[in-house]
């Protein structure tokens, strides 16, 4: 079910893709070089796969991962395949894929991409889209509204794994099996795992604001200090909807040092604190 799961991730950022991709094309055409930061080593592997199949001839592709330098040369394998000149002898740009990498001394216009999350589609929508691509769309019926919504919960506190799993289960429980209780025991019990979120925590502390409370169960985690630097860089940059550079700015800490509390938030899945996200305006 893995590669389903990643077949459907790549087709429902596909259309949000398509859109970036303008804008990168426009700086690719001009014959710059392009680095695409993206926050998350999972959301690397789906732009990677979507320039691999959208753009083999505008320029050559280099994924750089975390704490590498994007400057660096490729090894002597990997740059046979991808330095062939374009047609009349010049070099194509270099499209760098960049996770937490260092891009100093690369000459490359950087396009900061949100989360995977902010990617994604309604949750409406991406169940549709999953059970066609699993071919269960004979079980639509099963997804009444109760159902819905339960999911969307499940998509905003716990991310994509479970929700995809949700969804499936849903599907055999009740579509398959007609066992409406199974499966509500099943979501209630995918949403009682998580601890109580930071948004609930935030609105029980009287004012003058206390964090007595916010560290009692801080503490209780598995990775207290981790959760914490996380959770205050997934805040500015995802929550306040900012750039990078403006989130360091904020946090006054390095783009690099901003870009390790992000992805040590997206292993943690410290989203799941999180009440709904804003909509934007």
């Amino acid at each position: 079910m893995l590669d389903k799961r990643n077949a459907f991730l790549s087709h429902i950022v596909k259309r949000r893709l398509e859109l970036e991709l303008q804008r990168w094309i426009a700086a690719l055409n001009q014959r710059f070089d392009v680095a695409i930061l993206c926050p998350s080593a999972e959301l690397q592997e789906l732009v990677t796969s979507f320039l691999e199949r959208n753009t083999p001839q505008l320029g050559r592709i280099q994924r750089v991962g975390l704490y590498n330098h994007a400057s660096d040369a490729l090894d002597e394998h990997e740059f046979a395949k991808t330095s062939a000149p374009a047609e009349g002898g010049q070099q194509r740009p270099t499209i760098y894929v960049c996770h937490a990498a260092n891009l100093r001394g690369c000459g490359a216009i950087a396009f900061e991409l949100p989360t995977l999350q902010s990617l994604l589609p309604s949750a409406a929508n991406m169940v549709i889209t999953l059970l066609e691509s699993a071919g269960l769309e004979r079980f639509i019926d099963a997804f009444d509204g109760r159902k819905m919504s339960q999911l969307k919960k499940i998509l905003d506190s716990n991310g994509v794994e479970d929700f995809f799993d949700a969804v499936v289960q849903v599907a055999y429980f009740v579509g398959f099996r007609g066992d409406e209780k199974r499966a509500d025991a099943y979501l209630e019990g995918v949403q009682s795992k998580q601890w109580k979120d930071l948004g609930q925590l935030t609105s029980e502390i009287n004012q003058p604001l206390s964090l007595d409370k916010l560290f009692e169960q801080l503490v209780d985690l598995p990775d207290p200090h981790d959760t914490l630097k996380a959770a205050l860089a997934h805040y500015v940059f995802n929550r306040r909807h900012v750039s990078q550079a403006e989130a360091s700015r904020i946090l006054k800490v390095s783009r690099s040092t901003l870009q390790s509390h992000l992805q040590l938030a997206e292993q943690l899945k410290v989203a799941r604190y999180f009440g709904p996200a804003r909509a934007l305006a």
